[in-house]
């Protein structure tokens, strides 16, 4: 039997309807898991909340201030990145959590999930 380690990303783009605070909140009921306040800096520009759980990091990114936002589109809408605690060395496969946590935050929760 083919055994296949997995390196987990994935990325949820979030409308920022709410206060970042409260989106954490609502996310972290959603998927199981308290997120916590970043200090400053953490994601260079971004204002962040993260949290682990069930072997993933989840960093919910926020929106820059406008003086501090470098890309040629303005960012309006949050961001959840989801990658694994542990970047498993004998990893043979990359695969992408982004479709099941989309469905999950968009059926478990009050905010609204974008297409990527």
């Amino acid at each position: 039997m083919d055994v296949h380690k997995l390196f987990i990303t994935g990325a949820v783009n979030i409308a920022a309807t709410k206060p970042l605070a409260d989106t954490a909140e609502s996310l972290g009921a959603a998927i199981g898991v308290r997120f916590l306040q970043d200090e400053p800096g953490r994601y260079d520009e971004f204002p962040s909340y993260t949290a682990n759980g069930i072997g993933l990091r989840f960093a919910l990114l926020g929106i820059p201030h406008p003086n501090e936002q470098i890309s040629d589109e303005p960012i309006t809408n949050y961001c959840l990145q989801i990658s694994p605690c542990f970047t498993p060395k004998e990893a043979t496969e990359r695969s992408s959590a982004s479709a099941y946590f989309a469905e999950l935050i968009a059926k478990k929760s009050d905010l609204t999930v974008l297409p990527s």
